[in-house]
């Protein structure tokens, strides 16, 4: 607020959003134009239409490349390409609107595909460290895949399908 004396700033979070009516009347300011900086969680990427946007920062969400979960980067992609279609939104905006990413792993695959706009890079990056790990950290399935001998995708459960097409012997 000291450095921008006259904006006009919202928090929008679970918190502020709580109470009967908070969330509508808190959204119903950001239309009205009575907001000039939103300060939110990832609940302000979720689903809402904030036409007057151009700037969206995402401050240090690099917590969610080192998670424990195997899937947490491809959610951090997804939500930070959903911030990033927060703004813009309106024809005449689109080509001053801008994202910003406060990272300290700037040169982590992530964020190169997301400067890109490119997800097919983004999972075959992500497709190739699984391949990397250690069998115990592997996703669920990665082992029998591999075990199975078979082209990438098939395996285990490929292998069940054709055992129950063939009929059983009898002795």
């Amino acid at each position: 607020a000291e450095l921008l004396p006259g904006a006009r700033i919202a928090r929008l979070d679970a918190d502020t959003a709580r109470g009967k009516g908070a969330l509508e009347s808190k959204l119903a300011e950001v239309h009205a134009g009575d907001v000039d900086i939103l300060v939110g969680t990832q609940m302000v990427t979720k689903g809402h239409d904030f036409r007057r946007i151009t700037l969206v920062v995402a401050v240090n969400p690099d917590s969610a490349l080192f998670a424990s979960d195997f899937r947490a980067p491809e959610r951090l992609f997804a939500l930070l390409m959903q911030a990033a279609g927060r703004a813009g939104r309106v024809a005449a905006d689109a080509g001053r609107s801008e994202m910003w990413v406060q990272t300290w792993h700037p040169t982590h695959p992530l964020y190169a595909a997301l400067k890109t706009h490119d997800f097919a890079a983004f999972a075959t990056s992500q497709l190739a460290e699984r391949e990397r790990r250690p069998a115990a950290l592997q996703p669920p399935g990665a082992a029998a895949r591999r075990g199975a001998g078979c082209r990438r995708g098939h395996g285990l459960a490929e292998s069940r399908r054709r055992d129950r097409r063939r009929p059983a012997r009898r002795r």
